[in-house]
């Protein structure tokens, strides 16, 4: 029983992630009629000694909706996770490397290209 808390206890870490926005595009909360382009964004971030390290990541929403051709978004839907190879990464580094993963995923309208 010792052994599996500490287990736990090494493999829960601190990470925190920081979602922001940096008003770079227009942002609403409820659906538009017009925003008919979706874009999903995955991401990896990178924590080190079961997670204590960095501090914090921040991620900026609007950025990356903006780089994967959003020019205004709506719906916008965050998830945190790890994934299995991640997991077995950190599970085989015993802590001392955890890659965390997040998806974003909003409806828009594409930017003039």
């Amino acid at each position: 029983m010792y052994k599996a808390m500490i287990f736990i206890f090494l493999m829960g870490g601190c990470t925190t992630v920081n979602y922001q926005s940096n008003n770079t595009i227009p942002v609403y909360i409820s659906g538009k009629k017009d925003f008919v382009k979706k874009v999903t964004v995955h991401g990896t971030l990178d924590y080190y000694l079961w997670g204590m390290i960095p501090d914090s990541h921040t991620v900026k929403i609007d950025k990356e909706l903006l780089t994967n051709g959003l020019k205004s978004a709506s719906q916008i839907v965050v998830e945190e996770y790890q994934s299995m190879k991640n997991f077995l990464i950190s599970i085989l580094m015993f802590g001392v490397y955890m890659p965390m993963n997040y998806k974003i995923s909003a409806r828009g309208i594409g930017a003039a290209y």
